[in-house]
């Protein structure tokens, strides 16, 4: 598998359980065993992790705009550029110019 799967799975191991007050080393931890695990439960297999729907992007990125998030920060976030966000957000009907 590859390495940018594997540090999406271990960000999203460790993002989950880091409301649970352990100690980092223990997160570390237990990332690691879930990657490992997952490897060999997966191994010589295709596995296929379908992206989000657009729409569900769509309006997830207009909720954000909406609710005060730069242009930049939702860009980020969604792995888009700023342009890409301002035609999303500028074809729902939504001005740029905040004051």
């Amino acid at each position: 598998m590859s390495a940018s799967l594997k540090q999406s799975v271990i960000c999203a191991v460790k993002a989950a359980a880091e409301p649970h007050n352990l100690a980092d080393h223990q997160i570390d931890e237990i990332a690691a065993t879930a990657w490992q695990r997952l490897t060999q439960a997966l191994a010589c297999e295709m596995v296929y992790i379908p992206a989000p729907s657009k729409a569900q992007r769509n309006a997830a990125i207009i909720a954000a705009w909406r609710a005060g998030e730069t242009l930049a920060a939702i860009a980020a976030k969604h792995r888009l550029t700023s342009a890409r966000i301002r035609q999303i957000t500028a074809a729902s009907g939504d001005r740029h110019d905040r004051s």
